[in-house]
């Protein structure tokens, strides 16, 4: 097998990679196509969608190719993040991302995954998880991914980018119920995928989503493309400046196909990737990058690992940034905020804060604990408990 990795000229970029992998050989005219891009979650129209989403360039582009292809019918399906205290879902996604508008002019219905129906498989630890039957019953599988580092999965290419297909109480049960990395090995074996785009014009630095960072998002200029997801995932981690050895889920799914993760053993039609990689963190530095920028002192929060769900860390997000920016300049000393399954405050800590059912239930007998309840917790909330409770020294009501 082989991956192109092409030089961004113009749209038909996209139909020179996928002609260098002879992408369409298996495609018969009347096949029913999904294409899945990455589509993480919706936005305010003031801040960028770039390098975020996947671009409404490369995905009309896979439109267009596989209609001149003969396919029967057409749809983009995607099942982003859900968070109704932000209004935000699957369509807002859609919005957002430009892919709406798109999928206007070019009349292909979109798919909301999030929305079932839903057929159960079992991973090996017997956690059963829900994968949309819209994926499983199509004839041919596009996966459209962002290069993307990530922190608590290293890398987002294409393995991770088939979340979207999962349900949502299933998204959470990666992270609360069993080994993430692990997860999205196992359930790349259950979701069919026939070809990936990976839109390489730009790598995100600590993804999935935007961080306020000026320079998060760097030009890359690039299409990656082959049939293959494992090795989209190797040479896209690399790019990235992570090594695929270094990726766990990469290193699972590798093990579970008896694939390789030596990028010398993969023939790359085009650029030479060594020419093109770059070195971005991966490890979220947020809370930090937020208390600098609103000169906010004297809180910290460890590393929550990887159990926490994607919907607590987006809604704690948003609470805490609303949080530091009311209280511009002011030094809390001593709060530790703790959430997901992981993370226990430190015995000297004077203020733990609890953030979230999971933190709470997991932490009941630390003593004079400020608890935000919820799961996930509202954003309104933290920033509400957390005013009380650290700016004017009132306990809330628990």
């Amino acid at each position: 097998m082989s991956v192109a990795l092409m030089k961004w000229t113009g749209s038909d970029t996209v139909s020179k990679a996928l002609e260098a992998i002879n992408a369409w050989e298996a495609f018969e005219p009347g096949t029913n196509v999904l294409i899945k891009p990455n589509l993480v979650m919706g936005g305010s129209p003031k801040i960028s969608c770039s390098g975020i989403t996947a671009s409404p360039e490369v995905v009309g582009e896979v439109v267009r190719l596989v209609r001149k292809m003969g396919a029967g019918s057409v749809v983009i399906a995607e099942g982003s993040v859900e968070l109704p205290t932000l209004k935000l879902d699957t369509a807002a996604a859609f919005k957002w991302s430009g892919i709406q508008a798109l999928a206007e002019k070019e009349d292909i219905p979109l798919t909301d995954l999030n929305k079932g129906p839903f057929r159960t498989f079992e991973l090996s630890d017997h956690t059963e998880i829900e994968i949309a039957k819209a994926v499983l019953e199509a004839d041919f599988v596009i996966n459209i991914p962002v290069l993307k580092t990530h922190n608590q999965t290293v890398t987002t290419v294409c393995l991770k980018n088939l979340k979207g297909c999962l349900s949502t109480e299933s998204k959470k049960k990666c992270h609360m119920e069993t080994d993430l990395n692990r997860a999205i090995a196992e359930y790349n074996q259950f979701i069919p995928c026939h070809l990936n785009v990976v839109d390489a014009l730009t790598a995100t630095e600590i993804g999935p989503t935007p961080t306020g960072k000026k320079d998060q998002v760097r030009e890359m200029g690039l299409i990656l493309a082959g049939k293959e997801r494992l090795e989209c995932d190797v040479v896209g981690s690399f790019l990235l400046g992570c090594p695929a050895e270094e990726v766990p889920h990469i290193v699972h799914y590798a093990e579970l196909i008896e694939g390789s993760l030596n990028l010398e053993e993969i023939t790359v039609i085009g650029e030479d990737p060594r020419q093109y990689s770059v070195t971005l963190e991966y490890l979220s530095s947020w809370l930090e990058d937020m208390m600098e920028k609103y000169a906010v002192v004297g809180m910290r929060m460890p590393p929550y690992g990887n159990r926490l769900c994607s919907a607590c860390g987006f809604n704690l997000w948003a609470g805490l940034f609303a949080f530091c920016r009311a209280h511009q300049g002011t030094d809390i000393q001593g709060a530790e905020l703790c959430a997901g399954l992981d993370v226990t405050p430190s015995n000297d800590t004077p203020t733990p804060v609890l953030l979230g059912k999971c933190a709470i239930q997991e932490n009941k007998g630390v003593e004079g604990a400020v608890k935000v309840p919820g799961c996930p917790p509202d954003p309104a909330k933290v920033t509400e408990i957390l005013t009380k409770a650290l700016i004017e020294g009132e306990m809330p009501q628990q």
